[in-house]
């Protein structure tokens, strides 16, 4: 699996996990709409050089930056491109150290929710 690093920090996965690893450089944004989709666009530019093909078949996951505004833009690209929602990471803290959580994906919840559709 192909994990695409858009947090900014170091990957906190164990050496158990078989994962490649591919880091893109998370810049200062200016919190204006514009300047988001713009900062996710070029990020996802780079990622997209460095992996397409595991991008166009789905094989891969997002590690996402902490910034909500530019995480939310990120997904919508993705989901943009390649037809599909990702499967996301994100870090929390646990004692004194930081861990990588599993994956959660995205596009298997929207289906799930499809399901509890009310209209």
């Amino acid at each position: 699996m192909i994990l695409i690093n858009f947090s900014g920090h170091p990957v906190p996965i164990r050496g158990a996990e078989k994962v490649s690893i591919v880091e893109i450089d998370l810049p200062v944004v200016s919190p204006t709409t514009g300047a988001i989709l713009t900062a996710a666009r070029r990020m996802f530019d780079e990622a997209e050089e460095r992996v397409a093909e595991a991008i166009a078949r789905g094989e891969y996951q997002m590690l996402l930056p902490g910034y909500a505004p530019l995480a939310a833009a990120l997904i919508t690209e993705s989901a943009g491109r390649s037809g599909r929602l990702p499967a996301v990471r994100w870090t929390i803290r646990r004692g004194n150290k930081y861990v990588c959580t599993p994956p959660l994906n995205l596009q298997a919840a929207r289906t799930a929710a499809r399901g509890r559709r009310k209209v």
